[in-house]
């Protein structure tokens, strides 16, 4: 199947080649869990180092994802959230086309806890804006996302939005003149408990992509978020740029 003379281009291109072949014809689908190093070695008769070079070119391109003490999976690449433009996840898949709304399960204020004083630096609240969301893209669940909301930052009242089809980072810095600086983002792999299991419409254990996020403006961080998102739906993207 690969071409092991002089003339044929480096065996990990032509493994490169095979694997998005099987997947555009449907062999694997999104979501699917392609065979391990080992046995894509014993398929194809090549070395670990010869997978190894051909999987990390095809996660990086975004054409797999991969999950520690999973494996390797195929991606669903249409659907990224690019980084580091400071927008709201409605404004960054507006922008590339798709169709995007929410269901949301709660939105009111709910008292602090320690972690949500860590994060948005609280001193003298004892209440916060929460806004738990399940985002659909395209029609297709995607994730659930979680915001935190310091209310003495804010002039307007968040309670009389209605958030299903609205971009919260919109109507903050269009209606209540907030100027949003920068963010922290923080992302590892989790799995899903039961109670994210039944929102997502998954098996409970399924593996999630995490990112948790500080919101910041000049007063102080404004936003603190937690964003569980499906990998076979959701590719998270950095642009790194050189400082040159």
């Amino acid at each position: 199947m690969l071409d092991r003379s002089k003339k044929g281009s480096p065996l990990y291109y032509q493994l490169r080649d095979v694997i998005v072949k099987q997947i555009q014809d449907g062999h694997w689908q999104i979501g699917d869990k392609i065979p391990s190093e080992g046995e894509l070695c014993e398929l194809f008769k090549v070395s670990r180092t010869t997978v190894r070079l051909t999987l990390a070119e095809l996660v990086n391109e975004g054409v797999l994802y991969r999950i520690q003490g999973s494996g390797t999976f195929v991606a669903d690449h249409s659907l990224q959230g690019e980084r580091p433009k400071l927008l709201g996840l409605l404004e960054d898949f507006e922008q590339k086309g798709h169709t995007v709304r929410s269901t949301v399960l709660q939105a009111g204020a709910v008292p602090v806890t320690n972690e949500i004083v860590r994060n948005l630096e609280l001193i003298w609240e004892d209440s916060v804006y929460h806004l738990t969301r399940v985002r659909l893209v395209n029609n297709e669940i995607i994730g659930l996302q979680e915001a935190y909301i310091r209310n003495n930052l804010l002039t307007i009242d968040l309670n009389k939005y209605d958030f299903a089809e609205r971009s919260l980072y919109k109507t903050m810095k269009q209606d209540a003149g907030i100027v949003l600086t920068e963010a922290v983002e923080k992302v590892k792999a989790v799995l899903a408990d039961e109670q994210l299991a039944q929102v997502l419409n998954i098996p409970v254990g399924s593996p999630l992509l995490y990112i948790e996020r500080v919101t910041k403006t000049d007063k102080g961080p404004i936003e603190f978020t937690k964003m569980y998102f499906l990998p076979d739906k959701f590719q998270y993207v950095n642009v790194l740029k050189t400082m040159d």
